[in-house]
């Protein structure tokens, strides 16, 4: 039987009507996609976590919104939350990469590399191309001491990305002991690269085997890199070095400490205990070895027994500054905090050139003992001697303020985010200063962005209260 007109006519009604429907929702998607991809790549986090919601709930099959929403509580330190997401987003798309890199992240913030070591292994079963994920494994091998296996995923994202800057960093580093010229030609193309701190890493390390090309002893380009991987925070690279040291010069004490101290950091703790009591066996006037075993002591929680190493360390060697600090820092643990401020100064005045140390001055004076003055006397300080130095402009803003003088604390502060954009404890403290002096739409603005880029929280928090007791 054939349809009458009218009956085609409410089909074709029907169909174009279900269209528009279709095409505005269409329209919204995108509109949210791109309104919260906006938010997130200027870093305004906040601001992109409602359109991702929406756009969750508009499209509930779609993984994307969970992921996207995964990856700025990542950003902002919120693992929880990115772990309910990224969680969500595997359940919606069990063939994509991206959710298990995110599950991996939050596994490894949480201390189970060897969860995070198979997130990521799976990561890169879905998709081979997936550089983030060859990056991040690759880290993981690098810190676990699986050297061969670390080269091998960088060597895999450089395959897929030939200017990876990371990939590029981390495998110069890897090679730098046994394959220096190609080490090298990694860190020079790492050195252009567009992450500025990484870049400037990567030259410090071109001129180092420069040196280690001109060096003509094996035990002094041995001593280079054991320095090296030592002050960048490697020590499992670290570690064969300084073996190898103690292989050609046994009695070299130096590097037996150093030892001791790469075990410490490793978290070998018992070994570490043995080999730097060896060396005040071996060498009992060497004032390092007892320096590290005030570290080791302390993070154990033995805290007198610390004090004592420590002070044992200054007997030998009474100019250390950091040796003065970190009997400050005990002292503080302890709750003894005018004892911890002698010592804080007595570091300063050791070393009165070296910034580092009015920057510990300035912030125990300002967070600890509020003393005004002080804190703006050693923010000064530590101003004079690195201007261009983020943290000491926000210290000196904050102790300006506390002082009472809010246009300096102004300049200071807006001074030290001119020179670190993403700083949460600058944008927080321009906030209260703000506050102060009526600006309320200027305060309103640097709490958020506060709550934005604090990916520790502590900050945060403090935005969040003070914006809800505005309101």
């Amino acid at each position: 039987m054939k349809k009458s007109g009218l009956g085609r006519a409410l089909v074709l009604s029907a169909v174009l009507a279900l269209s528009v429907s279709l095409a505005g929702e269409y329209v919204q998607a995108t509109l949210l996609l791109h309104q919260a991809d906006r938010h997130r790549q200027e870093k305004e986090y906040s601001r992109a976590i409602s359109p991702y919601q929406e756009l969750g709930a508009l499209r509930p099959n779609w993984a994307l919104p969970h992921i996207q929403l995964g990856r700025v509580y990542v950003a902002q330190g919120r693992w929880d939350e990115a772990y309910v997401e990224f969680a969500q987003a595997r359940e919606l798309d069990t063939s994509s990469a991206e959710p298990l890199l995110g599950l991996g992240m939050v596994a490894h913030q949480r201390g189970d590399l060897e969860a995070a070591v198979d997130l990521w292994r799976a990561a890169t079963s879905a998709n081979p191309r997936n550089v983030d994920a060859h990056n991040q494994l690759g880290r993981a091998y690098l810190w676990s001491s699986r050297s061969e296996l670390a080269r091998q995923e960088f060597e895999l994202a450089l395959l897929h990305d030939k200017d990876q800057q990371a990939a590029h960093y981390y495998l110069g580093l890897l090679l730098a002991a046994e394959e220096p010229l190609l080490s090298a030609e990694h860190m020079a193309i790492a050195a252009t690269g567009d992450d500025g701190h990484l870049a400037e890493s990567a030259q410090d390390w071109v001129s180092l085997l420069d040196d280690l090309a001109l060096s003509q002893h094996e035990t002094q380009a041995t001593a280079l890199l054991a320095h090296a991987y030592v002050k960048q925070g490697l020590p499992n690279l670290a570690l064969p070095q300084l073996e190898r040291l103690l292989v050609l010069e046994p009695d070299n004490h130096a590097a037996r400490a150093y030892l001791g101290y790469a075990l410490y950091t490793l978290d070998q703790h018992d070994r570490a205990r043995t080999v730097l009591r060896d060396v005040t066996h071996l060498a009992p006037k060497y004032p390092l070895t007892y320096y590290f075993l005030g570290l080791l002591h302390r993070s154990d929680g033995y805290l007198p027994t610390a004090l004592w190493e420590f002070r044992r360390c200054l007997q030998l060697d009474p100019f250390n500054a950091a040796t003065y600090a970190s009997i400050g820092e005990t002292y503080q643990r302890m709750g003894q905090y005018v004892t911890a401020a002698e010592w804080y100064a007595s570091a300063v005045e050791v070393a009165p050139e070296e910034v580092e140390f009015w920057l510990l001055l300035a912030q125990f004076y300002e967070d600890v003992l509020p003393r005004a003055q002080e804190a703006l006397e050693a923010a000064q300080q530590a101003a004079d001697l690195a201007p261009d130095n983020p943290i000491a402009q926000e210290l000196l803003g904050w102790a300006r303020h506390l002082e009472g003088d809010e246009n300096g604390a102004q300049v200071a502060l807006k001074r030290s985010l001119s020179l670190d954009p993403d700083f949460a404890r600058a944008y927080y403290h321009l906030g209260v200063v703000y506050s102060q002096i009526g600006e309320k739409d200027n305060a309103q603005w640097a709490y958020q962005r506060a709550i934005d880029l604090d990916s520790d929280g502590f900050y945060r928090q403090r935005a969040m209260v003070e914006l809800r007791t505005r309101d």
